[in-house]
């Protein structure tokens, strides 16, 4: 399966049929920023991708310039955080049994909810989840502003997703 890191994906990406007609790629784009909420937004999003046959892209988003938790020694620390964030998304998938056959990940620098919303130009579906521990199912300041300004269609997945209850 191949796994790519693709920061430069465009929502114009097209596949070539057999008969030599472009088409469209179908993708669903899903945000992560490694909280539990991102990892329960992963999971669906792998597994709803699979069930429609369409590429996932995976979008760790950072905003680096102005920040003023950076080291001045490290500019690019926040890029740094960002691709590794990207790279556990992309072992989880690994890890799952039913999973898309065509796999990319952006690491854009910008604020988060406007990141997500260029990566999603052109999807199929945007998919985001709750951010800290304690909104297991609130959207956050990310997920608000995307409910609100999203173009397509968006699933809100809450941490909780797929918890069991005893």
């Amino acid at each position: 399966m191949p796994l790519p890191a693709d920061p430069a994906s465009s929502p114009t990406d097209t596949t070539v049929l057999d008969d030599g007609v472009a088409a469209p790629h179908r993708r669903i784009v899903v945000g992560f920023d490694g909280s539990p909420g991102s990892y329960a937004a992963l999971l669906w999003a792998v597994r709803e991708a699979h069930r429609r046959g369409t590429s996932l892209q995976v979008v760790s988003a950072w905003e680096g310039s102005g920040s003023d938790h950076l080291d001045v020694n490290r500019p690019d620390e926040d890029a740094e955080v960002a691709a590794e964030r990207a790279q556990m998304a992309l072992k989880t998938i690994l890890l799952e049994r039913r999973r898309p056959e065509h796999v990319s990940s952006a690491t854009p620098q910008g604020p988060p909810s406007l990141a997500l919303l260029d990566a999603a130009t052109g999807a199929e579906l945007l998919i985001i989840g709750t951010t800290g521990l304690e909104a297991k199912q609130t959207p956050g300041p990310v997920s608000l502003y995307c409910l609100q300004h999203s173009r397509i269609p968006i699933v809100f997945v809450p941490s909780v997703w797929g918890e069991t209850s005893d």
